[in-house]
């Protein structure tokens, strides 16, 4: 009778702990410092959301999230380290559009966009801007497609197989014309240039915002499907280019089979930040739209942009470097 009695002791017990088991790791969650990897450099985009949203992140979960900027390949060297780390909710990425498109620019990527990681949330959006030197003729959408037609032109880009890059390539494929392209190692190398009017134009990241208010370079217009915001004043390529739609984002992803717990918890939190006026306001500063979501919302877009820009590749005919 004893030992019957311990026996049922032990599998109430056990049951009690599995039942237990969820909300308590919920409870704990986190009792560590959670790495944030971003895969730029600091001074980038990526790297001040990120410098914005992990002070916010370490007041409310009560433990530290350290930005850890780990730049290369365009962002593929921080993906594929994410991508292989415990799936433990300690360990998240600040994912960008490229996200995305490196599996289809680079030969070898030891990841997959959507099967190795869990989507936790948007942060931001933003659309690019078509930026020219000052000097620059055309002063219009409509205007610089005319000029491609007539002469040769050079644009820039932050580098083979980035977003601006691949912006553009769409934009030649829909508006029908060709420039000669000039890649940079980054945005700010791009920027550089554009400012010495050593390069014509471009699309450029929300980093060419001060140079606009500056005077240093001119807008031209915005990629979003409409007039944004963010760029008070400027027109939407779809003006002149019907159809015509680029939007980045940024947002954090965990690796495949984090716990549900964690991945609730930052997407919580997180959403609660955004809705601060004082984060909203920094965000909006940096020319990001502050644009949180479900879990299940993020997944959906990153699944979206995972259909598109791999074809926009293909066809502007790029090789897999």
């Amino acid at each position: 009778m004893k030992t019957t009695s311990i026996a049922l002791f032990r599998n109430l017990t056990i049951i009690a702990l599995l039942i237990a088991g969820p909300s308590a790791t919920a409870a704990s969650y986190p009792s560590k410092p959670i790495r944030l990897v971003v895969g730029f450099p600091a001074g980038g985009g990526p790297d001040a959301t990120a410098r914005v949203i992990a002070p916010a992140l370490s007041e409310k979960l009560g433990q530290q999230v350290i930005v850890d900027n780990r730049g290369g390949a365009g962002g593929v060297i921080a993906t594929e380290l994410v991508a292989r780390a415990p799936n433990d909710g300690y360990t998240m990425l600040l994912t960008t559009l490229t996200h995305v498109v490196n599996p289809a620019v680079y030969r070898k990527v030891a990841y997959h966009p959507i099967k190795d990681f869990s989507a936790v949330t948007r942060l931001v959006q933003f659309p690019f801007i078509l930026v020219s030197h000052p000097n620059f003729a055309a002063k219009t959408t409509a205007d610089l497609i005319k000029m491609t037609r007539t002469k040769p032109l050079v644009y820039a880009s932050a580098g083979n197989g980035t977003t601006s890059h691949l912006s553009m390539e769409l934009f030649m494929m829909m508006a029908k014309v060709e420039a000669t392209h000039v890649p940079y190692k980054g945005a700010a190398a791009q920027l550089l240039d554009m400012v010495a009017g050593r390069v014509e134009f471009g699309f450029a990241s929300p980093a060419a915002v001060p140079h606009l208010r500056a005077g240093r370079l001119r807008g031209i217009a915005v990629t979003s499907a409409k007039p944004s915001e963010l760029v008070p004043g400027l027109p939407a390529v779809s003006e002149a280019v019907p159809g015509y739609e680029v939007v980045n984002w940024f947002g954090l992803t965990m690796p495949a089979g984090s716990p549900r717990e964690a991945v609730l918890r930052i997407n919580r939190e997180a959403n609660a930040i955004l809705a601060r006026k004082d984060i909203r306001d920094t965000l909006i500063l940096q020319a990001t739209e502050p644009n949180g979501s479900t879990p299940e919302e993020f997944a959906k877009l990153i699944e979206s942009e995972n259909r598109k820009w791999p074809a926009v590749v293909k066809a502007a005919g790029m090789e897999p470097g």
